[in-house]
């Protein structure tokens, strides 16, 4: 019997010039918030190629995007690196919240071919 096998690849997109200037500020931002170990890759992949350096010290990692709204954050900047497929409803609660929220979309994730197996 075979199975199908499906897979996910995740893409980077080219910088906005708006993204390219947000990267480029990314160490005047109180934090960089990632809900995903594919932005924080790319985010700093991206970092690397244009010759920036930005203090990890200021680096938000968090698992289901919720616990966001257990940090103290009000009155922050954050730059918040994500995925032009993720959803929005955090951003707007942090904002509601008084969080000073930029984002920049890095990447998107598409399905790949299927394989049998």
């Amino acid at each position: 019997m075979s199975t199908l096998e499906i897979g996910v690849d995740i893409v980077p997109l080219p910088l906005s010039k708006y993204a390219l200037q947000a990267l480029r500020d990314a160490d005047s931002y109180d934090h960089v918030i990632f809900t995903s170990k594919n932005a924080e890759r790319i985010f700093f992949s991206k970092l690397r190629s244009l010759g920036i350096i930005m203090s990890k010290r200021r680096v938000i990692r968090v698992g289901p995007r919720n616990e966001l709204l257990r940090l103290p954050l009000r009155g922050k900047r954050v730059l918040f690196p994500r995925s032009v497929l993720a959803p929005f409803d955090i951003v707007r609660k942090l904002r509601r919240r008084s969080v000073v929220v930029t984002t920049i979309r890095l990447y998107t994730a598409r399905g790949s071919k299927l394989s049998r197996r």
